[in-house]
């Protein structure tokens, strides 16, 4: 993540942050308020030639869910750790850090819940209720999990 002051227009020190929600390059703007509509209909304008288009939540929501990307919240919280999440790799035990021993203790013991990505192949979009979050995972007719986001992804033709 990056972070830089840009100018849109006439309006100056705007904090332009680089991240992603979705797994798509973009940038998150922190704009005075008073001028936030004025930067908007500037980037609309100039944004024209490049295809630029209104996104809202639940686009955002959507591919995210197909990147796998955890919401906190909703799919993660504070006892949520990266084995959990299938994450590890991001963890270097070569240093210290607090949690450390905690995180040690788990991967000896064995990981206990995952955080996992379900395509349902057989889900049709225009018939079938589509879940939305808290329904129960069975596997082999036994409790296992449930369901912390979903949503239809229209780039992969299926329910996520």
């Amino acid at each position: 993540m990056t972070c830089r002051e840009i100018d849109v227009g006439f309006v100056s020190h705007i904090h332009a942050m680089r991240l992603t929600h979705t797994g798509e390059d973009g940038f998150m703007l922190y704009i005075p308020s008073e001028y936030a509509l004025c930067v908007y209909e500037q980037l609309m304008e100039r944004g024209k030639d490049y295809g630029i288009i209104n996104a809202g939540y639940f686009a955002q929501r959507t591919l995210r869910i197909e990147r796998m990307y955890a919401f906190w919240g909703q799919d993660i919280d504070k006892k949520t750790t990266p084995f959990d999440l299938n994450r590890e790799f991001r963890v270097s035990f070569d240093k210290e850090f607090i949690g450390k021993e905690a995180l040690l203790k788990q991967k000896k013991e064995g990981i206990q819940k995952r955080f996992v990505q379900f395509l349902l192949d057989d889900h049709d979009k225009d018939v079938d209720p589509w879940p939305w979050s808290g329904e129960p995972i069975y596997r082999n007719g036994e409790f296992c999990g449930f369901v912390t986001s979903t949503a239809y992804g229209f780039t992969l033709g299926k329910q996520v």
